[in-house]
């Protein structure tokens, strides 16, 4: 097994896939495709993404044995949940106006999502180091397996199963990460092939579009165009993070580089230029055709 301590080009490269992903699921609901099937394969196709980052910060931590090795990555996710959200109060303010940024800085929706809605990965990635750190530090080992089973599930439970609303769901979905952390940590110990990884995602990229339609038609509420999180989802993440690894280290070496330069920053700053770019007067099936690449060329070079 290759040691999280040595830097895998794969991962770095899938950084960058996931990248792309996070922005796909941001963009819209591609409207100007007139095809709901279109777009919800679209979305569907990008929602490996935070699952797949967390599985990474779990797999990362897998390797150092002490009991509060959770400290340094939560230290890190806090003060980049912490700068992220002051470097997005300019974008808060265009989009919500002034007196609903201030609202949302001093509540307690603030600690959810920071400033701005796709922080939420940030605040759960705190709330699941902080859950592994405190499990760990009391010895309580034995109980992280059922716990992070629990985790997965309730998000399932409070989302996209959950027959009668998903209001739960932005509290449910914090908790997740405790489960892709632990997830991280365990297919670290597995060998990695590109079989295995493609075969995984593919089948989990495919149960979650039987899954959105299937859900949509049982409940009428539903939109096949908003799911999060499916079962699907959970295979699609552990296919990508198996094929990832099985990249050999030389490989699309210039795609790693910029993975590992460059996706925390797309990550952050790619909602300022969704709204720079929605500001060009395209026609709809133009504005979604260009939308993906146009807003992750420019937080590539950002």
């Amino acid at each position: 097994m290759t040691s999280p301590n040595i830097r895998e080009n794969g991962l770095d490269v899938f950084r960058l896939l996931a990248a792309i992903g996070v922005i796909s699921v941001h963009v819209g609901f591609f409207e100007g495709f007139n095809s709901e099937e279109m777009a919800a394969a679209i979305r569907l196709s990008g929602r490996w993404a935070v699952p797949f980052f967390f599985i990474l910060s779990g797999y990362l931590i897998s390797s150092n044995n002490s009991s509060i090795r959770a400290l340094n990555p939560l230290v890190k996710a806090v003060t980049i949940f912490i700068v992220a959200s002051v470097m997005l109060i300019p974008l808060s303010v265009a989009n919500y106006g002034i007196h609903e940024t201030l609202v949302k800085i001093f509540s307690r929706g603030f600690l959810m999502s920071g400033t701005y809605f796709h922080l939420w990965y940030l605040s759960s990635v705190v709330v699941g180091l902080l859950i592994l750190l405190v499990i760990e530090k009391q010895g309580l080992e034995r109980f992280l397996p059922p716990i992070a089973i629990l985790s997965i599930l309730l998000y399932l439970v409070m989302g996209a199963y959950n027959p009668v609303s998903e209001a739960g769901i932005k509290v449910a979905r914090h908790f997740s990460s405790v489960g892709f952390l632990y997830l991280g940590m365990i297919l670290g110990r597995t060998k990695p092939t590109a079989f295995k990884g493609s075969l995984i995602l593919v089948i989990g990229f495919g149960i979650q579009l039987i899954e959105a339609k299937a859900l949509t038609y049982i409940f009428e509420f539903k939109s096949i165009l908003k799911y999060q999180f499916l079962i699907g989802t959970i295979l699609f993440s552990i296919g990508a993070f198996i094929l990832a690894r099985s990249i050999r280290p030389n490989t699309f070496r210039v795609l790693g580089l910029l993975g590992a330069k460059h996706s925390l920053s797309i990550y952050i700053f790619h909602p300022y230029f969704i709204y720079i770019f929605k500001l060009i007067p395209l026609s709809p099936l133009l504005s979604d055709l260009l939308i993906i690449p146009s807003v992750f060329t420019l937080s590539l070079i950002f």
